[in-house]
């Protein structure tokens, strides 16, 4: 028959100390989290003020006296295309261009 031994129950529990290896890699892991999450929020902090600056520049652009529209273009005056009757469906061809299509 089996006696019960308290000693061995008592330490089943208990863990062995951490070895140096293991705590400079839980140091190193640790630091390295607290060094991502700064620049995580170095960035936001960048972001806010850059979000602010254009927010500013839109609205001053808005509430801004309207800009002149640009001058006319040197150059001959534009004439407007003439209608090319080759191809189209809606003209015959040999019809002038200045003349309306038939309906169908």
């Amino acid at each position: 028959m089996r006696t019960h031994d308290s000693r061995r129950h008592a330490d089943a529990g208990a863990r062995p100390p951490r070895g140096p290896l293991a705590l400079v890699v839980l140091a190193t892991a640790l630091f390295s989290g607290f060094l991502l999450f700064a620049a995580l929020g170095a960035w936001q902090v960048q972001r806010l003020h850059w979000k602010h600056d254009l927010i500013a520049r839109v609205d001053a652009r808005i509430h801004a006296a309207p800009a002149p529209a640009p001058g006319a273009i040197a150059g001959p005056p534009a004439r407007h295309a003439s209608r090319n009757t080759a191809g189209s469906p809606c003209m015959a061809p040999g019809w002038p261009a200045t003349t309306p299509a038939p309906w169908p």
